[in-house]
């Protein structure tokens, strides 16, 4: 109502307002895109550990283990809390500015990846495999002869590397409806252009929404078309289209990568 003077907040709420904004080290991580809040829980832990000590960490604070990150989403998320804790250069005057850069070149987080020897490509802990588009700093080989685990670097790459080496540790866990978290641009009146592999096709989609969700639920999936007059859907994962191309029965779910 016009007039009307607002009344001061309660200590409840000026208390939760102060908790509700406190910076800590373990965190949930929040991202807005637009109107809509994205959100992953993961749990940094500030303290370099080895590979398997910081995964045990992981699972003694009540998480699956370290963070598994195999879709484009989870990668932004934890490429973006990666960043926020990266070692800060000192000036060259400093006696210490040479230790910084080495710092900040290895920095990086823990990651829930693993190459065991015998295997013939890495493995995510929740099961599931690289996809084709990850942006590995160098790929991996076909084999190795001793395991080797996963790391996210402040540049946004994933290298591989020995199980001595000390890291933080992103924690997370592996049953994250992806479905809802999807960045992505629409283009209405097109059609994915030069197929060549189809991940999923479905029909009776009776809405746009539920062949988006369908992507969505893939960690794989880059791209679905649905078509309004045959009430299908079809998606795509890397590299399986060239473009898009005009047809006024086909709206396109483009999602984002890593």
């Amino acid at each position: 109502m016009a007039g009307t003077e607002r009344n001061s907040p309660s200590c409840c709420e000026m208390l939760w307002q102060q908790l509700f904004s406190a910076v800590a080290m373990s965190l949930l991580v929040n991202v807005w895109s637009g109107s809509e809040a994205h959100m992953f829980d993961f749990n940094l832990i500030m303290e370099k550990q080895s590979y398997l000590a910081g995964s045990q960490a992981c699972k003694d604070r009540g998480y699956d283990g370290l963070a598994v990150i195999n879709a484009p989403e989870t990668y932004a998320y934890a490429l973006e809390l990666t960043k926020s804790v990266s070692p800060v250069l000192l000036p060259p005057s400093s006696a210490h500015w040479f230790s910084s850069i080495r710092s900040t070149t290895i920095g990086g987080v823990n990651l829930g990846l693993v190459f065991h020897a015998g295997d013939s490509h890495p493995t995510w802990s929740d099961g599931t495999s690289p996809p084709s588009d990850t942006p590995w700093k160098e790929n991996p080989a076909a084999e190795t002869e001793s395991s080797v685990y996963g790391r996210l670097n402040t540049d946004g790459q994933l290298t591989m590397m020995d199980e001595s080496r000390r890291r933080y540790s992103l924690c997370g866990n592996y049953d994250l409806d992806l479905h809802r978290e999807i960045r992505d641009t629409i283009a209405h009146g097109q059609q994915p252009d030069n197929l060549n592999m189809t991940l999923r096709s479905a029909s009776g989609m009776t809405f746009f929404m539920r062949c988006i969700a369908l992507c969505g639920k893939d960690f794989s999936c880059r791209a679905a078309a649905f078509n309004s007059q045959l009430l299908t859907c079809m998606t795509f994962g890397p590299g399986a289209y060239s473009g898009l191309i005009p047809n006024p029965s086909m709206k396109t779910f483009v999602r984002m990568g890593f």
